[in-house]
């Protein structure tokens, strides 16, 4: 057995979650609203002549509410109205970031937005937290293809910008939604236990994953620990959506899901994952559980896990398509029916410029080259930072070259996108429980599963 400390993860995960936004960061220039340099058009926003803009959000933010302010002060003919369907949670005053969603704020935006759209009353722009079903939007037109506004758009340089996070989100050849930030899906492994093991990242599956779990777990220890069924497979789902799911032919495969729940039950079985709460120092893998991070969070968690041993491993994945997986958190797409799409596209290339991308208050990954280049720049020379964990503090150390390095070969070679259709993902949450309970096969949910699906995606 290999004998080792681990600092939990869960102490920074806690960290991270009761981080509180106070009045900071540093100055962020002016957008010059005419100026293609900086995120707008070479021409006035809408000729000139007085316009609202509306946004759609669940939740607004700083990042949101600063870019607001500062679009707004540089073309003084436009005003923009963010609506939030719900408020940030609170302590002592102040508002928290990386708290856990309330399922009850998801479902509301998620239904105020499908009637709104269906209505033909929506804002101009929709902010989209990845939980909302663009495809299905776009099947039914309500979405404006934004590669339209790219090909025409004087001065757009797709070279700017991480394009493969781009195509990555496209369906049916069109781009309907477009990432303002991105969260990479990481495993953090110990790396003085997995050393010498044939473990390949970028091509691995949880078939592979398993089979080096059966190689480097001695007695008592696990891949993962405290981590329970539904936990798993969400992490499964998120890695391997598209096996399942044919959003152009509206099909779910049911062999794909009797597979992927048949390999999930045999963690457990065989010992290699345990749902039981037990000493975290058991457990040789970790996934993040928090839903906003930037490159200095990231660090620092690394740095504080497995005495300093701890290194990034890709998610593994049942998709054909091969390279690292991302999440979106902060989306914006264009309604079809607006009556101002350009002066929304010009709102967001602002949100795509430089000045938005490489603020501190992005709270994830850039999709701009020239920005995230800036902010690893700004972790290379240390001085980020750090935390109080357990009463002690933890000073943020610049990360290792290689690092670095690796975190931008993710970002350059990221080629799928992490689905997050909230309904479809419930139900298979929600029915797969019955077969890690014992109470159906795994061929008998995959049935419910395939029906429940398919029909909502014909609505």
């Amino acid at each position: 057995m290999f004998t080792r400390r681990v600092r939990p993860l869960l102490l920074a995960f806690v960290m991270v979650s009761v981080l509180v936004l106070t009045a900071c960061s540093g100055k962020t220039e002016s957008p010059a609203g005419t100026s293609t340099g900086s995120g707008g058009t070479a021409e006035p926003v809408n000729n000139g002549e007085q316009v609202t803009l509306t946004m759609s959000v669940k939740q607004s933010s700083r990042l949101l509410e600063l870019a607001k302010q500062q679009y707004e002060a540089a073309n003084p003919n436009v005003t923009i109205e963010i609506k939030e369907y719900s408020a940030a949670p609170t302590m002592n005053g102040k508002t928290v970031i990386g708290g856990k969603p309330d399922p009850q704020d998801d479902e509301k935006f998620v239904n105020s937005i499908n009637a709104e759209l269906m209505g033909g009353n929506a804002a101009d722009i929709i902010a989209m937290d990845g939980s909302l079903p663009y495809q299905k939007y776009a099947d039914k037109k309500l979405f404006e293809d934004l590669k339209g506004f790219m090909k025409e758009q004087k001065g757009f340089d797709p070279n700017q910008y991480y394009n493969n996070l781009f195509k990555a989100m496209e369906y049916n050849g069109g781009l309907y939604t477009i990432p303002i930030r991105v969260q990479l899906n990481f495993l953090v492994g110990n790396s003085s236990v997995i050393a010498g093991t044939n473990i390949d990242d970028s091509t691995w599956t949880w078939n592979d994953f398993k089979t080096a779990a059966e190689e480097i777990t001695g007695a008592g220890e696990y891949a993962f620990v405290n981590m329970p069924p539904d936990k798993l497979l969400n992490r499964i789902l998120e890695s391997s959506f598209g096996k399942l799911l044919d959003m152009q032919n509206k099909t779910i495969d049911t062999q794909a899901i009797i597979d992927l729940l048949n390999l999930e039950k045999s963690f457990y079985e065989d010992h290699l994952v345990t749902g039981d709460r037990v000493d975290a120092n058991l457990g040789i893998f970790q996934t993040f559980g928090v839903s906003q991070y930037d490159e200095r969070i990231l660090f620092m968690l690394t740095q504080m896990a497995y005495e300093g041993q701890a290194h990034y491993y890709k998610l593994p994945s049942e998709n054909e398509t091969r390279g690292a997986s991302f999440r979106s958190d902060l989306q914006m797409a264009v309604n079809s029916k607006s009556e101002h799409k350009e002066a929304a596209w010009d709102f967001i290339l602002y949100l795509l410029s430089e000045e938005v991308q490489s603020s501190r208050d992005l709270m994830g990954f850039s999709v701009n080259k020239n920005a995230e280049q800036k902010r690893l720049d700004q972790l290379g020379a240390g001085g980020a930072g750090g935390a109080t964990v357990d009463g002690q503090v933890v000073s943020m150390q610049a990360p290792a070259p290689e690092n670095v390095e690796k975190i931008k070969g993710y970002l350059e070679n990221a080629a799928f996108y992490a689905e997050g259709d909230l309904r479809i993902r419930n139900i298979v949450l929600e029915e797969s429980m019955s077969f890690f309970s014992g109470q159906k096969t795994a061929e008998e949910v995959a049935k419910i599963v395939k029906g429940k699906v398919e029909t909502y995606l014909q609505e």
